[in-house]
């Protein structure tokens, strides 16, 4: 086998990339992606999420940092109201 001379992160890259996203990061995220596209059966999308941010803000950012913390979604998020 060959020496395989993969590139690696320094120290100071791996720590950033494992740190807590931002408030910011995720108001960029959601105001920067196509608003018209449904996320789910309920027809919530993002110009829903932009309309509504100041609102739900601090709701959403703290979803997504339970995302990164357990590594899925809550399962309401996905109920749906039509299955038996």
């Amino acid at each position: 086998m060959g020496n395989a001379d993969f590139k690696k992160l320094s120290e100071n890259q791996a720590t950033w990339l494992e740190r807590d996203v931002t408030i910011e990061e995720v108001h960029l995220t959601i105001f920067s992606s196509e608003g018209s596209k449904a996320l789910g059966f309920d027809g919530f999308n993002f110009n829903f999420y932009k309309k509504f941010w100041e609102l739900m803000k601090h709701n959403l950012f703290t979803m997504v940092l339970e995302f990164f913390r357990i590594g899925h979604l809550p399962k309401i998020l996905n109920f749906d109201l039509h299955e038996n």
